[in-house]
């Protein structure tokens, strides 16, 4: 069943969306937010922008611990299609739960300023910038990344994604089964909510498939 409308807080059923994972149940609804739409095809899910659109989300609804990976296999749809995972997702200060405002329609500003999170970029050389991680909130006049790859790595094709985070602080991206970041934070956001995000360009909306996500609370692996 399709899902849309200009600002939005749609669920999503799992059945195409969470495979099995390793420690943690599949999760029965993610939550859809922004101007766009989303809607199962062939066992995969799409996720899509309007024109205008400051970014579309699907957030977990539940929350995690700091030792989880967040495996997927995405397909971006056109190259303008700039895709982010976020981990640890939540309100500032000791919680663990992401709220966001009625009115709220998916732009960055929010995620930036309002939001604890690591945020893994990795298809986003429409944004002219390679993967990259850092933490959230983040300043663009006074923060850093936390991690960069020196050159772009996906395309238009089926791709295989892990992002994982440890209780030790460590921070892995992985395409393709390789790793291309790797960072240590010392000071630990101790878990939250997961939010695959999408974004595209002024003169594009964004498009991209997902299938196969499973979460694991399992340590990082050293492979």
């Amino acid at each position: 069943m399709k899902k849309s409308a200009w600002i939005i807080l749609a669920i999503l059923p799992s059945c195409a969306l969470v495979g099995s994972s390793d420690d943690v149940a599949a999760q029965d609804d993610w939550q859809f937010v922004g101007k766009g739409f989303t809607t199962q095809v062939d066992g995969a899910v799409l996720l899509a922008e309007y024109p205008g659109s400051g970014g579309v989300m699907l957030i977990s609804p539940g929350t995690y611990p700091c030792e989880t990976q967040l495996k997927f296999e995405v397909l971006p749809l056109i190259p303008e299609s700039v895709l982010v995972a976020m981990m640890a997702a939540s309100e500032p200060g000791p919680g663990t739960s992401l709220s966001l405002p009625a009115s709220y329609d998916g732009s960055i500003g929010h995620l930036l300023n309002d939001t604890e999170a690591y945020f893994f970029a990795f298809h986003n050389a429409a944004h002219n910038r390679t993967p990259f991680v850092r933490k959230h909130p983040f300043d663009r006049a006074t923060s850093v990344d936390l991690a960069t790859f020196p050159s772009n790595v996906m395309n238009t094709r089926w791709h295989e994604i892990e992002v994982a985070q440890s209780c030790d602080g460590d921070l892995r991206l992985a395409v393709d089964g390789k790793p291309i970041i790797e960072a240590n934070d010392t000071e630990l956001l101790h878990g939250g909510q997961i939010v695959l995000r999408l974004r595209g360009t002024k003169t594009h909306a964004a498009s991209a498939m997902f299938r196969n996500i499973t979460i694991s609370t399992a340590p990082i692996s050293q492979n």
